[in-house]
């Protein structure tokens, strides 16, 4: 969300009963965010500048162009931050309710974020009912933190039996980008319409890290050795989703809904994690290398009516799904496919009854 630039959303809305429209893992509720298209006749436009401390910054521009059958849109943000985040760690450790040491934490964390997106495409309509949307998202984030942190190890007695200090310094980062081809038909009929999507989403994220750890005695000298510990990692995505929905208000009281989709998602991730020792590398246990294939196909049909304040909506959604994943260091492979066989096909089914007075 914090890609989005705030003068590019149209409005949010809060679905707290998702039909069988929706996937059957959102049943707890579904945030939809929905962007500002302008359509008004000729070339329109807002630009916009805010600063603040600490190193606050964003610009966002947004501009459009409607002339006969086209309507072009382009918009493109930045959005940083910064700052000094400062913070304490008071700790009293126990054992059958009277202390046994204490250990304090002082740190100061310095941080940046910086977004940059770009979004751009054109609606043609092709007739008063049938309207082509073609559009381009391109999004990047670069994230960093480098923290300072003072340690102090005491007895029952408060008394320092030792201190250190810990370095760390973070990276990260992403690209997200979205192609997207957008159909909708209008009935005669107010309501009624048919919509078919497609959409592909595609991107990365590398992250990298190091910290440095020292021990002293009270006086100075070396507690123990120091310790270093490092890590780093990426992963790659690409999302394919093929979707069409038809809505039909059959009468001024109910409505029918109807719809298929299909998800595909290719994922690649590996993450390495060093230990120093004498001066060598040394591979943690926390690295992790895997990749993995998921596809999920589905058909929803749901019929809903509503009168003065009394409504409800029956819902029936089918799933299929499928992944396979795979340990690449070690080339174990893992997945599930469900249902697995036809005679599980009951299982695949998701019912829904909201009932609202």
């Amino acid at each position: 969300l914090d890609q989005i630039p705030a003068d590019h959303i149209e409005k949010i809305e809060l679905i707290t009963n998702p039909s069988a429209k929706f996937d059957a893992a959102s049943s707890g509720g579904i945030i939809n965010v929905v962007l500002k298209k302008n359509k008004r006749i000729g070339l329109n436009g807002v630009a916009s500048l805010s600063a603040g401390t600490p190193k606050l910054f964003s610009g966002n521009l947004s501009l459009n162009l409607r002339q006969g059958k086209f309507n072009f849109f382009v918009s493109a943000g930045h959005n940083q931050s910064g700052g000094k985040a400062k913070g304490n760690t008071l700790r009293e450790n126990k054992s059958g309710g009277s202390v046994t040491d204490y250990f304090n934490q002082y740190s100061v964390n310095e941080r940046s974020r910086n977004f940059n997106s770009v979004r751009f495409g054109t609606d043609i309509f092709i007739s008063n009912r049938n309207t082509v949307t073609i559009s381009q998202d391109f999004g990047k984030g670069i994230f960093g933190n480098e923290e300072t942190q003072d340690q102090e190890y005491l007895n029952s007695s408060r008394v320092l039996e030792r201190y250190g200090t810990r370095f760390s310094e973070d990276e990260s980062g992403f690209n997200r980008n979205s192609t997207s081809l957008n159909y909708k038909f209008n009935f005669p009929k107010e309501g009624k319409e048919l919509t078919a999507d497609v959409r592909y989403n595609y991107g990365s994220r590398t992250s990298k890290s190091d910290i440095v750890n020292n021990f002293f005695n009270p006086d100075g000298t070396e507690y123990q050795p120091q310790a270093i510990v490092w890590n780093n990692g990426s992963s790659n995505e690409k999302q394919l989703t093929l979707q069409a929905d038809f809505t039909n208000p059959v009468s001024e009281f109910t409505k029918v809904e109807m719809g298929v989709r299909s998800y595909h998602n290719k994922f690649v991730s590996f993450y390495d994690a060093f230990a120093k020792n004498n001066g060598q590398d040394i591979k943690l246990p926390l690295s992790n290398n895997y990749a993995y294939t998921e596809m999920i196909n589905a058909a929803y049909f749901t019929y809903s009516y509503k009168k003065e304040d009394f409504s409800y909506q029956l819902g029936l959604r089918a799933e299929q799904a499928k992944f396979d994943g795979e340990l690449v260091d070690s080339a174990y492979k893992f997945g599930y496919e469900y249902p697995s066989q036809l005679k599980n096909i009951w299982d695949a089914l998701f019912p829904s009854f909201f009932i609202t007075k």
